[in-house]
C-alpha cells in the first residue's frame, strides 16, 4: 500500500531537477526514459516487497505488469495532456 507511494516519490525526487530539460525533449525521448524509470522503479517495488513480506518473485507477472505500464504511457499521458491543456491556464 505505501510502497507504490514511496517509489512514486522517490522518482518524483530524481526527476524533479530535470524537469526544464524533460519540457523540450521529444516525446519518444520522454517515453524511453519512462520506460527506463519503469524498470527501475518496478524492480525496487519487486525487492522490497520480497525483503518485508517474503512474497515470491515471479517473472511473469513482473514482465506483464512492467509491459503494460510501458505501453499504456503513451494513452495515459495524452489523456493528462489533454486535461491539462483544457483545465489549466498557459505558463
Amino acid at each position: 500500500l505505501g510502497l507504490n507511494a514511496a517509489v512514486l516519490v522517490l522518482v518524483h525526487a530524481v526527476l524533479e531537477p530535470q524537469r526544464k530539460v524533460l519540457r523540450a525533449t521529444s516525446f519518444e525521448l520522454i517515453w524511453g526514459g519512462f520506460a527506463i524509470m519503469a524498470v527501475g522503479a518496478e524492480l525496487l517495488k519487486a525487492t522490497i516487497g520480497h525483503l518485508v513480506v517474503a512474497a515470491p518473485f515471479y517473472l511473469s507477472l513482473f514482465l506483464i505488469q512492467l509491459g503494460a505500464t510501458i505501453l499504456l504511457y503513451p494513452a495515459v499521458a495524452w489523456g493528462f495532456g489533454r486535461l491539462q491543456r483544457a483545465v489549466l491556464p498557459e505558463e
